[in-house]
C-alpha cells in the first residue's frame, strides 16, 4: 500500500508493509527515483526521493538547507565540485539571515556550510 505523506509544503510517498513475522505494520520510504548524478563518494547513481538526494553509500544531499530550497544548478556543482556558489537567504533555527557556501565532506558522507 502506497501512502503520500506531506511536511512543510512537501510531500513524498511510503509503502505501508506489515512484518509477518513481528506482527508489526510500519511505513518505509520509497528508495525514490535514479538521477543522472554519479555519488562523489562510491561513483554509483544517485537516487531522487523528492526531498533529497542520495547513495547506498550513506552520503545524503538535502534539497532543502536552512529553510531554502536548493537549486538543481547548485545540486550539481555540490555533487560535481564539492562546494556550491554562496547561497543567500539562509535561515538558522534563531531566524536570522544568512549567507554560506554548502560545502561535501566526503570522508564524513555529509554536507557542511561554510561561511566566508
Amino acid at each position: 500500500i502506497k501512502k503520500t505523506l506531506s511536511k512543510d509544503g512537501e510531500s513524498w510517498e511510503q509503502d505501508l508493509v506489515y512484518d509477518y513475522a513481528a506482527k508489526k505494520i510500519s511505513f518505509v520510504r520509497n528508495a525514490g527515483e535514479a538521477t543522472s548524478y554519479k555519488c562523489p563518494c562510491c561513483c554509483k547513481t544517485m537516487m531522487d526521493d523528492g526531498r533529497k538526494i542520495s547513495c547506498g553509500c550513506g552520503l545524503s544531499i538535502w534539497k532543502t538547507v536552512c529553510g531554502k530550497q536548493m537549486t538543481e544548478e547548485q545540486i550539481r556543482f555540490l555533487i560535481e565540485d564539492g562546494i556550491t556558489e554562496k547561497i543567500n537567504g539562509l535561515k538558522s533555527k534563531a531566524g536570522k539571515i544568512f549567507s554560506a557556501y554548502v560545502v561535501l565532506n566526503r570522508e564524513e558522507k555529509k554536507t557542511e556550510l561554510r561561511f566566508e
